[in-house]
């Protein structure tokens, strides 16, 4: 299987063309705080009177349809894009429409990427960021029309003048779409509540076919303690030949060949046990023997890094992330660790994935993937609880 190389390029500074304005009236100065609006924008009669419903199938493609609102005033202005971009949308953003506003003072514009990792949205989102030259101003997770979003507002300087964007971004399946709304900064003021219109109006005319940007497969455990997951194909599985009755392990790792490599390395690698409570296993202990298994594999841990309490409810270590920083044979590296339970069964699940810095694909989609199989075994677990009854 064609692997992504870790080190995708992006396009850049792509979101926000570089628009010629005319020198009009200078609007309020730009406002932060009431740059991204989402609530109470307008009534049904200021829709009708202000917006357009843009519907369109970019480039004859039925699972790129869309709908948008776009004032009334904007126009549409020709996308062009290269056969090379148009053949690898997993490489840069392909825009699918432009939309111009009045004298060039504003721009709405939708583009997507085609994803080949599995990988979560806000994390790419922050990767992306930090690829483009833009200043952060806001950032916030939201849902719009029960789609799920990360709405960014930046700052950036080309040609000598300041630009304003608000970007928000979504997941469809494999893809992420980008609705990028643009001006100079003197003239944001004036869009806000338009580009906010266009924002959250976004929709796709079909669901994407399928959930996940890569092929999937499920391992399932089917003695006691059942387990039940999903995992991509990309990762390697290994069970041990030989358990005692009432005990369970799973090894999963993702590894890759750069270009020039000699060797293909390990960008993830999540371990998982469980064992029936009615052998006497306790939380803190197998948090303990979960920790040595890797320490055996002469992983040397470090100080804790952070903790997310899943659970609030259950006792330590139950429903607890944590994350440790570790040496892998002079490497740094994470290790992440989770105890689930049930009435019956104890499972423990443990991550070591390269710091972000070092490999930041491999580190967001080893954590994608990790969510993915601890929300798979937590429903395990529920269906467990509720079949004991």
């Amino acid at each position: 299987m064609k692997r992504a190389a870790f080190t995708w390029r992006w396009a850049g500074w792509g979101v926000l063309s570089v628009l010629v304005f005319c020198h009009c009236q200078q609007e309020a100065e730009f406002v932060l705080a009431r740059s991204a609006p989402f609530q109470d924008l307008f009534i049904q009669e200021e829709i009708t009177e202000q917006f357009v419903n843009l519907s369109t199938e970019p480039f004859g493609r039925e699972d790129l349809a869309f709908q948008l609102l776009v004032p009334k005033d904007f126009r549409d202005s020709l996308v062009k894009i290269s056969p090379q971009q148009a053949d690898s949308p997993q490489s840069q953003f392909t825009p699918i429409t432009r939309q111009l506003g009045p004298k060039g003072h504003a721009q709405i514009e939708v583009q997507y990427i085609q994803l080949d990792l599995e990988v979560g949205l806000e994390d790419w989102v922050t990767h992306y960021l930090e690829s483009i030259p833009v200043d952060l101003l806001l950032r916030k997770s939201r849902v719009f029309n029960q789609r799920a979003v990360e709405d960014i507002v930046v700052r950036s300087t080309q040609q000598g003048q300041n630009y304003i964007a608000r970007m928000t971004f979504s997941r469809h399946g494999g893809r992420i779409f980008m609705v990028a709304c643009s001006s100079e900064e003197i003239f944001f003021n004036h869009y806000t509540k338009l580009f906010g219109a266009a924002a959250i109006s976004f929709s796709l005319d079909k669901p994407p076919s399928g959930e996940f940007a890569e092929a999937m497969t499920r391992y399932t455990h089917p003695d006691p303690p059942r387990l039940d997951f999903r995992h991509p194909v990309a990762w390697t599985r290994r069970i041990p030949k030989q358990l005692p009755i009432g005990k369970l392990g799973v090894d999963l790792s993702l590894r890759f060949k750069t270009a020039g490599a000699d060797h293909a390395k390990t960008v993830g690698f999540i371990h998982i046990k469980g064992a029936l409570k009615s052998l006497g296993v306790q939380p803190n202990l197998y948090l303990h023997d979960l920790k040595k298994d890797f320490k055996d594999a002469g992983i040397e841990f470090g100080t804790k890094i952070r903790s997310v309490i899943l659970q609030p409810s259950q006792p330590a270590p139950l429903n607890r992330i944590e994350v440790w920083s570790v040496r892998v044979k002079g490497a740094a590296g994470e290790v992440a660790t989770l105890m689930l339970e049930n009435e019956e069964n104890l499972i423990g699940l443990g991550m070591l994935i390269p710091v972000r810095a070092q490999n930041p694909f491999g580190w967001m989609t080893s954590w994608r993937v990790f969510e993915l199989i601890i929300a798979d075994v937590k429903e395990s677990l529920l269906r467990g609880k509720e079949g004991a009854k």
